[in-house]
């Protein structure tokens, strides 16, 4: 059960900072859609208390790092054999980007403004749910790929690691019938002990 729980917290760990970035990214193109002027777009994004965008960047390392980290132990949990990891289910990233688009719009207008009325009436609201399920739909192929491939990378690795411990060549061989090679033996005077020990 434990070791459940943590797969799951794992496929969280990967899938919340892709579910997000895609939110977002789905939050700007809207806005670029709505306003494509350069300055206008600007003009709408400090009267709707859009301005911490700037900080997406730094927001968005941070992301990257935990979904890598997320890859690394999956892929390390593969390495020691372990069951594979659930792939996220295509009905939370599909719902759960749009969830948080339309409480992200009501706090940002709530605290821009004091009042969440007329959240739905902007241009950039019914546009960004829309955009939100192809960015959903690729953030959920992006995840199943990335934790493939860190499957693989961590099979890999292992079956490396143990044609490196095999031995290049067998204590004996045979050449041919009747014909045996041994292994090649450290003569005994090599050890500091005399080729011949005491009469019997």
């Amino acid at each position: 059960m434990a070791t459940r729980v943590k797969r799951r917290s794992l496929v969280w760990l990967l899938s919340v900072p892709l579910m997000l970035g895609g939110t977002e990214a789905a939050h700007q193109l809207a806005f670029r859609l709505a306003y494509p002027g350069g300055w206008e777009r600007a003009q709408a994004l400090q009267e709707s208390g859009h301005g911490y965008f700037s900080w997406l960047p730094v927001v968005g390392g941070i992301g990257a790092a935990l979904a890598f980290s997320a890859l690394v132990v999956h892929g390390r949990h593969a390495a020691t054999g372990g069951r594979p990891t659930d792939a996220p289910r295509l009905s939370r990233f599909a719902a759960l980007p749009l969830l948080a688009f339309a409480v992200q719009e009501h706090l940002e207008q709530l605290v821009h403004t004091g009042t969440i009325t007329g959240v739905a009436a902007q241009p950039t609201f019914m546009l960004g749910l829309l955009l939100q399920l192809p960015f959903a739909a690729a953030a959920y192929l992006l995840a199943r790929s990335l934790l493939r491939a860190a499957r693989r990378v961590g099979v890999a690795l292992t079956r490396t690691k143990a044609r490196r411990r095999r031995p290049l060549l067998p204590v004996r061989f045979r050449l041919a019938p009747g014909l045996e090679v041994l292994p090649l033996r450290a003569a005994a005077l090599a050890g500091g002990h005399a080729e011949r020990g005491p009469p019997l």
